[in-house]
Protein backbone atom coordinates (compact mmCIF):
# COMPACT_ATOMS: atom_id res chain seq x y z
CA UNK A 1 0.00 0.00 0.00
CA UNK A 2 1.08 3.55 -0.55
CA UNK A 3 -0.14 6.94 0.44
CA UNK A 4 -1.60 9.17 -2.22
CA UNK A 5 -0.23 12.56 -3.11
CA UNK A 6 -2.30 15.72 -3.14
CA UNK A 7 -2.65 15.47 -6.90
CA UNK A 8 -3.94 11.90 -6.70
CA UNK A 9 -6.60 12.91 -4.18
CA UNK A 10 -8.36 14.91 -6.90
CA UNK A 11 -8.80 11.82 -9.07
CA UNK A 12 -12.03 9.80 -8.96
CA UNK A 13 -11.95 7.19 -6.22
CA UNK A 14 -12.42 3.49 -6.80
CA UNK A 15 -12.79 1.00 -3.95
CA UNK A 16 -11.56 -2.53 -4.56
CA UNK A 17 -13.92 -5.28 -3.37
CA UNK A 18 -12.37 -8.73 -3.05
CA UNK A 19 -13.99 -11.81 -4.63
CA UNK A 20 -16.58 -13.68 -2.64
CA UNK A 21 -18.10 -10.61 -1.00
CA UNK A 22 -21.88 -10.70 -1.23
CA UNK A 23 -23.76 -7.69 -2.49
CA UNK A 24 -25.35 -5.37 0.03
CA UNK A 25 -28.40 -4.47 -2.03
CA UNK A 26 -31.81 -4.43 -0.41
CA UNK A 27 -33.88 -4.93 -3.51
CA UNK A 28 -34.86 -8.50 -2.73
CA UNK A 29 -33.35 -9.86 -5.95
CA UNK A 30 -31.39 -13.08 -6.18
CA UNK A 31 -28.27 -11.00 -6.89
CA UNK A 32 -27.98 -10.42 -3.13
CA UNK A 33 -26.67 -13.96 -2.66
CA UNK A 34 -24.52 -13.99 -5.78
CA UNK A 35 -20.82 -14.61 -5.34
CA UNK A 36 -18.77 -12.35 -7.60
CA UNK A 37 -15.18 -12.48 -8.84
CA UNK A 38 -14.18 -9.07 -7.52
CA UNK A 39 -14.81 -5.55 -8.78
CA UNK A 40 -14.02 -1.89 -8.17
CA UNK A 41 -16.92 0.30 -7.12
CA UNK A 42 -17.06 4.03 -7.84
CA UNK A 43 -18.89 5.72 -4.93
CA UNK A 44 -19.07 9.23 -6.44
CA UNK A 45 -19.39 8.44 -10.13
CA UNK A 46 -20.35 11.52 -12.18
CA UNK A 47 -20.92 9.54 -15.35
CA UNK A 48 -21.05 6.06 -16.79
CA UNK A 49 -18.03 4.22 -18.07
CA UNK A 50 -18.74 2.44 -21.37
CA UNK A 51 -17.07 -0.74 -20.11
CA UNK A 52 -18.55 -0.55 -16.62
CA UNK A 53 -21.85 -1.73 -15.17
CA UNK A 54 -24.40 -0.63 -12.56
CA UNK A 55 -25.79 -2.70 -9.71
CA UNK A 56 -28.74 -1.99 -7.37
CA UNK A 57 -27.81 -1.23 -3.77
CA UNK A 58 -31.19 -0.15 -2.37
CA UNK A 59 -34.56 1.48 -2.99
CA UNK A 60 -36.30 4.66 -1.86
CA UNK A 61 -39.87 5.92 -2.14
CA UNK A 62 -40.36 9.29 -3.81
CA UNK A 63 -43.44 11.39 -4.59
CA UNK A 64 -44.21 12.37 -8.18
CA UNK A 65 -46.99 14.57 -9.58
CA UNK A 66 -49.16 13.18 -12.35
CA UNK A 67 -51.38 15.45 -14.43
CA UNK A 68 -54.33 14.00 -16.32
CA UNK A 69 -56.57 15.82 -18.78
CA UNK A 70 -59.99 14.68 -19.93
CA UNK A 71 -62.45 16.23 -22.35
CA UNK A 72 -66.13 16.14 -21.53
CA UNK A 73 -69.32 18.13 -22.33
CA UNK A 74 -69.85 20.98 -19.90
CA UNK A 75 -72.87 21.01 -17.64
CA UNK A 76 -74.15 24.23 -19.31
CA UNK A 77 -74.11 22.64 -22.75
CA UNK A 78 -76.10 19.66 -21.48
CA UNK A 79 -78.80 21.96 -20.05
CA UNK A 80 -78.99 23.94 -23.28
CA UNK A 81 -79.36 20.78 -25.31
CA UNK A 82 -82.29 19.67 -23.12
CA UNK A 83 -84.02 23.04 -23.54
CA UNK A 84 -83.49 22.95 -27.30
CA UNK A 85 -85.19 19.60 -27.50
CA UNK A 86 -88.27 20.90 -25.62
CA UNK A 87 -88.50 24.32 -27.31
CA UNK A 88 -87.52 24.55 -30.96
CA UNK A 89 -87.27 28.35 -30.74
CA UNK A 90 -84.15 28.05 -28.69
CA UNK A 91 -80.93 27.85 -30.63
CA UNK A 92 -77.77 26.45 -29.17
CA UNK A 93 -74.49 28.17 -29.92
CA UNK A 94 -71.69 25.79 -31.00
CA UNK A 95 -69.26 27.50 -28.63
CA UNK A 96 -71.63 26.86 -25.76
CA UNK A 97 -71.67 23.16 -26.52
CA UNK A 98 -67.94 22.93 -27.00
CA UNK A 99 -66.07 20.38 -24.99
CA UNK A 100 -64.39 21.50 -21.82
CA UNK A 101 -61.08 20.18 -20.50
CA UNK A 102 -60.67 19.15 -16.88
CA UNK A 103 -57.15 18.98 -15.45
CA UNK A 104 -56.55 16.87 -12.38
CA UNK A 105 -53.32 16.72 -10.40
CA UNK A 106 -52.46 13.66 -8.38
CA UNK A 107 -49.46 12.82 -6.22
CA UNK A 108 -48.40 9.19 -6.15
CA UNK A 109 -45.60 7.31 -4.40
CA UNK A 110 -43.13 5.56 -6.68
CA UNK A 111 -40.27 3.23 -5.80
CA UNK A 112 -36.88 4.23 -7.21
CA UNK A 113 -33.86 1.91 -7.27
CA UNK A 114 -30.50 3.30 -6.19
CA UNK A 115 -27.63 1.96 -8.29
CA UNK A 116 -23.88 1.99 -7.90
CA UNK A 117 -21.33 2.27 -10.71
CA UNK A 118 -18.79 -0.55 -10.81
CA UNK A 119 -15.84 -1.61 -12.95
CA UNK A 120 -14.29 -4.95 -13.66
CA UNK A 121 -10.70 -5.09 -12.33
CA UNK A 122 -9.08 -4.99 -15.78
CA UNK A 123 -10.92 -1.78 -16.70
CA UNK A 124 -10.09 -0.22 -13.34
CA UNK A 125 -6.39 -1.05 -13.80
CA UNK A 126 -6.48 0.29 -17.36
CA UNK A 127 -7.81 3.64 -16.10
CA UNK A 128 -5.33 3.64 -13.22
CA UNK A 129 -2.37 3.16 -15.57
CA UNK A 130 -3.51 6.26 -17.49
CA UNK A 131 -3.83 8.36 -14.36
CA UNK A 132 -7.62 8.61 -14.53
CA UNK A 133 -8.53 6.88 -11.27
CA UNK A 134 -7.05 5.94 -7.93
CA UNK A 135 -7.97 2.69 -6.22
CA UNK A 136 -7.99 2.00 -2.52
CA UNK A 137 -8.60 -0.95 -0.25
CA UNK A 138 -9.41 -0.64 3.47
CA UNK A 139 -9.07 3.16 3.18
CA UNK A 140 -5.50 2.90 1.86
CA UNK A 141 -4.43 3.59 -1.70
CA UNK A 142 -3.22 0.61 -3.71
CA UNK A 143 -0.01 1.04 -5.66
CA UNK A 144 0.49 -0.15 -9.21
CA UNK A 145 2.42 -3.14 -7.83
CA UNK A 146 -0.50 -3.98 -5.53
CA UNK A 147 -2.92 -3.93 -8.44
CA UNK A 148 -0.79 -6.20 -10.63
CA UNK A 149 0.44 -8.58 -7.93
CA UNK A 150 -2.64 -8.74 -5.74
CA UNK A 151 -5.86 -7.54 -7.40
CA UNK A 152 -5.42 -9.33 -10.74
CA UNK A 153 -4.48 -12.75 -9.24
CA UNK A 154 -7.26 -12.54 -6.64
CA UNK A 155 -9.79 -11.80 -9.39
CA UNK A 156 -8.47 -14.67 -11.57
CA UNK A 157 -7.26 -12.37 -14.33
CA UNK A 158 -3.98 -13.41 -15.93
CA UNK A 159 -1.37 -10.88 -17.01
CA UNK A 160 -1.80 -11.93 -20.65
CA UNK A 161 -5.55 -11.27 -20.45
CA UNK A 162 -4.98 -7.78 -19.05
CA UNK A 163 -2.33 -6.93 -21.65
CA UNK A 164 -4.66 -7.96 -24.47
CA UNK A 165 -7.49 -5.97 -22.90
CA UNK A 166 -5.34 -2.86 -22.47
CA UNK A 167 -4.05 -3.15 -26.06
CA UNK A 168 -7.56 -3.07 -27.53
CA UNK A 169 -8.90 -0.47 -25.10
CA UNK A 170 -6.01 1.86 -25.91
CA UNK A 171 -7.24 1.86 -29.52
CA UNK A 172 -10.72 2.92 -28.46
CA UNK A 173 -12.50 -0.44 -28.63
CA UNK A 174 -15.27 -1.12 -26.10
CA UNK A 175 -14.87 -4.54 -24.49
CA UNK A 176 -17.53 -6.50 -22.62
CA UNK A 177 -16.77 -9.79 -20.91
CA UNK A 178 -17.91 -12.83 -22.85
CA UNK A 179 -20.82 -14.97 -21.66
CA UNK A 180 -22.71 -17.80 -23.29
CA UNK A 181 -26.07 -16.02 -22.92
CA UNK A 182 -25.14 -12.55 -24.11
CA UNK A 183 -25.99 -12.94 -27.80
CA UNK A 184 -29.38 -14.42 -26.92
CA UNK A 185 -30.08 -11.51 -24.58
CA UNK A 186 -29.06 -8.94 -27.21
CA UNK A 187 -31.33 -10.55 -29.80
CA UNK A 188 -34.18 -10.68 -27.28
CA UNK A 189 -33.70 -6.99 -26.53
CA UNK A 190 -33.81 -6.13 -30.24
CA UNK A 191 -37.17 -7.93 -30.47
CA UNK A 192 -38.57 -5.74 -27.66
CA UNK A 193 -37.56 -2.16 -28.54
CA UNK A 194 -38.36 0.65 -26.16
CA UNK A 195 -41.35 2.73 -27.19
CA UNK A 196 -41.46 6.48 -26.84
CA UNK A 197 -42.65 7.61 -23.46
CA UNK A 198 -46.34 8.33 -23.56
CA UNK A 199 -47.54 11.58 -22.06
CA UNK A 200 -49.04 11.46 -18.62
CA UNK A 201 -51.87 13.55 -20.07
CA UNK A 202 -54.81 11.47 -21.24
CA UNK A 203 -57.11 13.10 -23.77
CA UNK A 204 -60.35 11.71 -25.13
CA UNK A 205 -64.07 11.57 -24.72
CA UNK A 206 -65.74 9.21 -22.32
CA UNK A 207 -66.50 6.73 -25.09
CA UNK A 208 -62.78 6.58 -26.01
CA UNK A 209 -61.54 5.93 -22.49
CA UNK A 210 -61.52 2.17 -23.02
CA UNK A 211 -59.42 2.53 -26.16
CA UNK A 212 -57.02 4.91 -24.43
CA UNK A 213 -56.70 2.54 -21.50
CA UNK A 214 -55.97 -0.36 -23.83
CA UNK A 215 -53.24 1.61 -25.63
CA UNK A 216 -51.70 2.62 -22.32
CA UNK A 217 -51.65 -1.01 -21.15
CA UNK A 218 -50.00 -2.13 -24.39
CA UNK A 219 -47.42 0.64 -24.06
CA UNK A 220 -46.65 -0.30 -20.46
CA UNK A 221 -46.42 -3.99 -21.35
CA UNK A 222 -43.99 -3.29 -24.18
CA UNK A 223 -41.76 -1.10 -22.03
CA UNK A 224 -41.87 -3.62 -19.18
CA UNK A 225 -40.52 -6.25 -21.59
CA UNK A 226 -37.78 -3.84 -22.65
CA UNK A 227 -36.88 -3.07 -19.04
CA UNK A 228 -36.71 -6.76 -18.19
CA UNK A 229 -34.41 -7.40 -21.16
CA UNK A 230 -32.27 -4.44 -20.08
CA UNK A 231 -32.02 -5.77 -16.52
CA UNK A 232 -31.05 -9.25 -17.72
CA UNK A 233 -28.37 -7.71 -19.92
CA UNK A 234 -26.98 -5.71 -16.99
CA UNK A 235 -26.97 -8.81 -14.77
CA UNK A 236 -25.16 -10.75 -17.48
CA UNK A 237 -22.37 -8.15 -17.69
CA UNK A 238 -21.96 -8.07 -13.91
CA UNK A 239 -21.86 -11.85 -13.51
CA UNK A 240 -19.69 -12.71 -16.52
CA UNK A 241 -16.68 -14.89 -15.74
CA UNK A 242 -13.15 -13.44 -15.79
CA UNK A 243 -11.44 -13.48 -19.21
CA UNK A 244 -9.59 -16.67 -19.96
CA UNK A 245 -6.53 -17.44 -22.06
CA UNK A 246 -6.68 -20.37 -24.45
CA UNK A 247 -4.04 -22.89 -23.40
CA UNK A 248 -3.23 -25.30 -26.20
CA UNK A 249 -2.33 -28.21 -23.95
CA UNK A 250 -5.55 -28.01 -21.95
CA UNK A 251 -7.66 -27.50 -25.06
CA UNK A 252 -6.19 -30.30 -27.16
CA UNK A 253 -5.94 -32.84 -24.36
CA UNK A 254 -9.58 -32.57 -23.37
CA UNK A 255 -11.83 -32.19 -26.41
CA UNK A 256 -14.98 -32.72 -24.34
CA UNK A 257 -14.26 -29.60 -22.25
CA UNK A 258 -16.85 -26.86 -22.48
CA UNK A 259 -15.63 -24.71 -25.35
CA UNK A 260 -18.00 -21.84 -24.54
CA UNK A 261 -15.60 -20.56 -21.86
CA UNK A 262 -12.78 -19.98 -24.33
CA UNK A 263 -13.74 -16.56 -25.66
CA UNK A 264 -12.62 -13.65 -23.51
CA UNK A 265 -14.57 -10.58 -24.71
CA UNK A 266 -17.13 -9.21 -27.10
CA UNK A 267 -15.86 -6.00 -28.70
CA UNK A 268 -17.49 -2.92 -30.22
CA UNK A 269 -15.81 -0.48 -32.56
CA UNK A 270 -15.07 3.01 -31.17
CA UNK A 271 -18.40 4.78 -30.93
CA UNK A 272 -19.20 7.96 -29.01
CA UNK A 273 -22.92 7.09 -29.12
CA UNK A 274 -22.47 3.67 -27.51
CA UNK A 275 -25.17 2.87 -24.92
CA UNK A 276 -24.70 0.18 -22.32
CA UNK A 277 -28.46 -0.27 -22.03
CA UNK A 278 -28.83 -0.93 -25.76
CA UNK A 279 -25.44 -1.83 -27.27
CA UNK A 280 -26.62 -3.99 -30.16
CA UNK A 281 -24.72 -6.99 -31.47
CA UNK A 282 -20.92 -6.79 -31.01
CA UNK A 283 -18.60 -6.12 -33.94
CA UNK A 284 -16.28 -9.04 -33.17
CA UNK A 285 -15.37 -11.60 -30.55
CA UNK A 286 -11.96 -11.75 -28.87
CA UNK A 287 -10.00 -14.85 -27.92
CA UNK A 288 -6.65 -14.57 -26.13
CA UNK A 289 -3.76 -16.95 -26.76
CA UNK A 290 -0.07 -17.04 -25.77
CA UNK A 291 2.33 -16.18 -28.57
CA UNK A 292 5.08 -18.72 -29.21
CA UNK A 293 8.06 -18.49 -31.51
CA UNK A 294 8.52 -20.89 -34.39
CA UNK A 295 8.96 -24.49 -33.33
CA UNK A 296 6.64 -24.21 -30.33
CA UNK A 297 3.25 -25.81 -30.22
CA UNK A 298 0.65 -23.87 -32.21
CA UNK A 299 -3.17 -23.94 -32.03
CA UNK A 300 -4.74 -26.69 -34.09
CA UNK A 301 -7.31 -26.19 -36.80
CA UNK A 302 -9.98 -27.65 -34.50
CA UNK A 303 -9.14 -25.07 -31.84
CA UNK A 304 -9.52 -22.09 -34.18
CA UNK A 305 -12.59 -23.60 -35.86
CA UNK A 306 -14.29 -24.02 -32.48
CA UNK A 307 -13.63 -20.35 -31.65
CA UNK A 308 -15.09 -19.24 -34.99
CA UNK A 309 -18.13 -21.42 -34.33
CA UNK A 310 -18.73 -19.66 -31.01
CA UNK A 311 -18.70 -16.26 -32.72
CA UNK A 312 -21.18 -17.54 -35.29
CA UNK A 313 -23.69 -18.20 -32.54
CA UNK A 314 -23.55 -21.97 -32.89
CA UNK A 315 -23.04 -24.73 -30.39
CA UNK A 316 -19.91 -26.87 -30.34
CA UNK A 317 -21.54 -29.44 -32.64
CA UNK A 318 -22.30 -26.82 -35.30
CA UNK A 319 -26.03 -26.43 -34.61
CA UNK A 320 -27.54 -22.94 -34.36
CA UNK A 321 -28.24 -21.98 -30.77
CA UNK A 322 -31.07 -19.67 -31.90
CA UNK A 323 -34.10 -21.26 -33.51
CA UNK A 324 -35.25 -18.02 -35.10
CA UNK A 325 -34.10 -18.11 -38.73
CA UNK A 326 -34.49 -14.34 -39.01
CA UNK A 327 -31.95 -13.57 -36.31
CA UNK A 328 -29.57 -16.46 -36.97
CA UNK A 329 -28.15 -14.88 -40.11
CA UNK A 330 -27.48 -11.58 -38.33
CA UNK A 331 -25.49 -12.86 -35.34
CA UNK A 332 -22.45 -14.22 -37.19
CA UNK A 333 -19.71 -12.22 -35.52
CA UNK A 334 -16.09 -12.09 -36.76
CA UNK A 335 -13.32 -13.47 -34.57
CA UNK A 336 -10.12 -11.71 -33.53
CA UNK A 337 -7.35 -13.65 -31.81
CA UNK A 338 -5.10 -11.56 -29.57
CA UNK A 339 -1.73 -13.24 -29.05
CA UNK A 340 0.43 -12.12 -26.13
CA UNK A 341 4.18 -12.69 -26.06
CA UNK A 342 6.25 -13.12 -22.92
CA UNK A 343 7.70 -9.64 -23.46
CA UNK A 344 4.21 -8.12 -23.33
CA UNK A 345 3.80 -7.47 -27.06
CA UNK A 346 0.27 -8.04 -28.38
CA UNK A 347 -0.54 -9.01 -31.97
CA UNK A 348 -4.17 -9.33 -33.10
CA UNK A 349 -5.17 -11.60 -35.97
CA UNK A 350 -8.46 -11.66 -37.83
CA UNK A 351 -9.94 -15.09 -38.47
CA UNK A 352 -12.71 -15.91 -40.92
CA UNK A 353 -14.20 -19.13 -42.18
CA UNK A 354 -13.42 -19.62 -45.87
CA UNK A 355 -14.33 -22.25 -48.40
CA UNK A 356 -11.64 -24.13 -50.28
CA UNK A 357 -12.29 -23.90 -54.04
CA UNK A 358 -13.05 -27.18 -55.77
CA UNK A 359 -11.16 -27.91 -58.96
CA UNK A 360 -13.38 -29.68 -61.49
CA UNK A 361 -11.72 -31.31 -64.46
CA UNK A 362 -13.51 -31.24 -67.76
CA UNK A 363 -13.88 -34.40 -69.79
CA UNK A 364 -11.68 -33.15 -72.62
CA UNK A 365 -8.95 -32.13 -70.15
CA UNK A 366 -6.30 -34.73 -69.61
Amino acid sequence: MSRSSKGDEKLPLGVYVQPGTTNSDNTGSDDKKHQHDGYVRIPDAKGRNTCGFSRPIGTIMEAINVTSKKRSHSFISKDLEECAKNDHNISVDEDATSKSEINTNETIQQKRTITEERLHPEEALFLHMRGLIRIEYNHEDMSTKDLFCRMLPECKISLAAYLAYAHLRAQGYILIRYSTERIKLLIDQSLHPKEKDSSTTVEGESNNEAESTQKAEMHNSSNNSWRQAKQKLSDDVARASPPCVVLFDVWNSNCSQDLNTRLAYFAYNPNSNFKRSNPGLPDFGVAIMPFHSSGARAPTFDTISALVTLCEGKSSDGRDENDDSITTASNEIPLRIATVADCGAVIVYGVTRGDVPIVVKRKHDK
